[in-house]
């Protein structure tokens, strides 16, 4: 939006100092309401009634004092195109504000855009695996820890009246203490697997034991 100017030099211009009060609030209230308009200026004899504060007898006054001219049904505002943007002006304005905003947006819309992590589901699968592994690490160390339970004997039936919770997955067992089957064979499976890696490691060769081999058979 663009308001109407008051250029300083018209605080001193004698044209506007002859004039009385309510004559200067009509050339006032009537060049705001030529910009708000895009009249460029121009005043028809229509207008002066839409004008706020403005008291159409005083155009006559207005001339005499040479602030508007005559035009062909109506006045024009003698200084308004060396004072005040015109319409041509205006919409140029508008127009690159317009073409600010969508340039501002692109922009916001390309940060945002490079903000956002590009593969999302990367986070859940390695989260699901971090949290798998550490699942089954626990239960390697439940094997380790654990042992069979203190008051199971072999050949005990299940007792189906007693409460009791698998030590790694909280499922119903019959007896206190121990795991499920679910769980046992998990355990029994990762220490398997434990057993045959430690295995392997010990079986194969250290890079450092042959360098000493070698230099022994060297001497």
């Amino acid at each position: 939006m663009t308001d109407a100017r008051i250029p300083d030099r018209w605080l001193h211009d004698r044209r506007l100092l002859r004039l009385s009060d309510s004559e200067f609030r009509t050339f006032v209230t009537s060049l705001t309401w030529c910009v708000s308009n895009r009249t460029d200026g121009r005043l028809e004899h229509d207008d002066l009634a839409m004008v706020p504060a403005c008291r159409p007898e005083q155009a006559g006054a207005l001339v005499r004092a040479g602030l508007w001219e005559p035009r062909d049904g109506g006045w024009q505002v003698v200084d308004f195109l060396n004072t005040q943007s015109t319409a041509t002006q205006l919409a140029g304005m508008e127009h690159k504000r317009h073409l600010d905003r969508e340039r501002q947006a692109r922009y916001r819309a390309k940060v945002t855009s490079a903000d956002e992590p590009k593969d999302s589901h990367v986070t859940r699968d390695v989260t699901r695996d971090i949290t798998g592994g550490t699942k089954a690490r626990q239960v390697q160390g439940q094997a380790l820890t654990e042992g069979p339970p203190a008051d199971v004997e072999p050949g005990d039936k299940p007792d189906p009246d007693l409460p009791h919770r698998c030590s790694s997955c909280s499922a119903p067992i019959p007896h206190r203490g121990g795991m499920c089957k679910t769980c046992s064979d998990a355990v029994i499976a990762a220490n398997s697997s434990l057993q045959s890696e430690s295995r392997r490691d010990k079986s194969e060769p250290s890079p450092d034991g042959d360098d000493d081999a070698e230099f022994l058979h060297a001497g």
